[in-house]
């Protein structure tokens, strides 16, 4: 099965993609959501349009709360391409020093 490598611009995009369409159905205003999310109208609008693609656990967990939404709600299905199967795990050991 091919693999399909997610990348962090993707994913910050489709968050936003969520957190707008969530927030739209709500009717709250950028302003509101942000305020209830604990942080700025400027990341909430950058949030959105998925330039944030180093969000921070709590702000994200803000995000969720603001939008009536579990966290993994709002993230679900999103992998960074470094997750692997988990056959593909190996043990990495430090090498001997000389």
């Amino acid at each position: 099965m091919p693999r399909i490598v997610l990348t962090a611009e993707w994913a910050a995009r489709e968050v936003g993609r969520r957190a707008r369409a969530r927030r739209e159905l709500l009717k709250l205003s950028q302003e509101d959501a942000s305020y209830l999310a604990g942080v700025s109208v400027t990341w909430w609008s950058d949030f959105e349009r998925g330039t944030r693609t180093r969000a921070e656990l709590p702000q994200l967990l803000g995000a969720a709360h603001a939008l009536g939404m579990d966290s993994g709600e709002l993230l679900k299905g999103l992998l960074p391409d470094t997750v692997r199967e988990p056959g593909q795990v190996h043990q990495t050991r430090p090498r001997p020093r000389q």
